[in-house]
């Protein structure tokens, strides 16, 4: 019996000891960030995570994109903007601005894109709107929505509508 109980106290004594002194409490963790961007297509809800979403931004470009493992996608950018970028983006461009932005969606085989149009739809006018609502030398977050039209093949091209657009990322530089 004396046998037995001194195995248990042994093995007690290293599970404790080894669960004890495993890793150190004061090791840094990975840090939870709550990146996203999302957004309805077609009334389907898109949704990405972090590290699914990166920013970039240049003196002269911002870019925001996201990536799902089925390759669905998002590419959202702006050139020339101005010194403060937090403010409303028309796609097109209205005559008189100095930038330029883009919002694009892939679904894996096909781009839709706000500045494609094909024949008589070029001339409808505003096709999307982004709002970066706040940047800064580490995050950048906004809205969107869109009419995506394919970026490639015949008149009439196929379309997305985006809506409900939303983001917030890391920048990177």
């Amino acid at each position: 019996m004396k046998t037995q109980i001194l195995k248990i106290a042994t093995i007690l004594f290293i599970t404790i000891f080894t669960i004890s002194c495993g890793g150190s409490d004061d090791a840094p963790s990975p840090p939870v960030t709550d990146y996203f961007m999302r957004a309805k297509i077609d009334g389907v809800q898109f949704e990405a995570l972090a590290p699914r979403i990166l920013a970039g931004r240049t003196a002269d470009r911002i870019t925001i994109t996201a990536v799902l493992p089925d390759l669905r996608n998002f590419e959202i950018y702006t050139d020339d903007y101005p010194s403060n970028p937090v403010g409303s983006y028309t796609i097109p461009a209205t005559s008189g601005t100095t930038y330029s932005a883009s919002l694009r969606f892939g679904d894996g085989t096909s781009i839709f894109s706000a500045v494609s149009c094909c024949g008589l739809e070029c001339a409808i006018g505003t096709r999307g709107n982004l709002e970066i609502t706040s940047i800064s030398a580490t995050e950048i977050s906004g809205t969107f929505s869109f009419i995506g039209t394919q970026t490639s093949g015949t008149c009439p091209r196929l379309k997305k509508i985006v809506t409900e657009g939303s983001f917030k990322s890391g920048i990177t530089l």
